[in-house]
């Protein structure tokens, strides 16, 4: 009894500092300025040609591009994470490109997830109040 109330205790400490970490990232993303336009072009191109290169050979070459999903799928996941600072996104890229889930645009998504708020607040609807 006494060792499951240790653990018990253990798991609620471990799990306030992940807890505390994760507010101290959202808090220190909020802070950070959001990207300028020409940035954010570059990062809608580069998860298009990340969805890209990931879907194109499971449908040019049925055997071969299955094979490739087990190389690339690291590889998206890595890129999708890096890009959008997005664990999960990550972790979901990974899952489609391992998967049969290939049509899925992965990347393109995240890019709307992580951006598509303040693409919305300051490009678009400041050009339909001018």
């Amino acid at each position: 009894a006494v060792v499951t109330v240790a653990a018990v205790g253990a798991g609620v400490q471990c799990w306030r500092m992940r807890e505390a970490e994760r507010r101290r990232r959202e808090e220190e993303a909020a802070r950070k300025p959001p990207p300028s336009l020409p940035k954010l072009i570059l990062l809608a191109l580069a998860a298009i040609v990340i969805d890209s290169i990931g879907i194109l050979p499971s449908i040019g070459l049925p055997l071969i591009g299955e094979t490739f999903d087990v190389i690339w799928a690291p590889i998206a996941a890595t890129l999708v994470g890096f890009l959008f600072a997005s664990p999960a996104g990550a972790a979901i890229t990974f899952f489609e490109e391992i998967t049969v889930f290939d049509f899925v645009p992965t990347a393109s998504i995240m890019f709307c997830v992580v951006y598509g708020n303040h693409i919305y607040e300051k490009y678009l609807v400041k050009q339909a109040s001018d």
